[in-house]
């Protein structure tokens, strides 16, 4: 059974109005939001940073979902950012992005938390309604 995202994403790493203009400046919003390490904090966004270089991770409708899994991280960490006027994340469909999952694991995660994690975004990022019910 899938997870819930609300046990997944603890109230201290959600932004409901991000400052950041530009995907990167939002991706470093949110990975200050986790508890990391100076070190880990700077291994994640290279690795969000190579992953959005490989494409882009705004899946339409309004969301993105970057992620990646680093050496670095111990356990599954999500922080969740919300943009009401949206930016440009480059994504499948070209609208903006207005709401942004950000999910990051280590290489290997017994739990296997991390494919859980995703459970719910396929029928998410593709159900408009979904999005503009998260739209302000």
């Amino acid at each position: 059974m899938a997870t819930a995202l609300h046990e997944l994403i603890p109230a201290e790493a959600v932004i409901l109005d991000l400052a950041g203009d530009t995907k990167d400046e939002v991706l470093e919003e949110l990975v200050t939001k986790l508890a990391l390490t100076d070190e880990a904090h700077l291994a994640v966004r290279r690795v969000l940073d190579e992953r959005e270089a490989k494409g882009s991770t705004g899946v339409g409708h309004g969301i993105a979902i970057p992620h990646a899994r680093c050496d670095e991280m111990e356990a599954l960490q999500m922080a969740y950012g919300r943009k009401p006027a949206g930016i440009d994340w480059d994504a499948s469909d070209g609208e903006p992005v207005r709401h942004v999952f950000l999910i990051l694991a280590p290489p290997i995660h017994v739990s296997n938390q991390y494919l859980q994690s995703w459970a719910p975004w396929p029928a998410l990022s593709t159900t408009r309604l979904f999005a503009m019910s998260w739209t302000l």
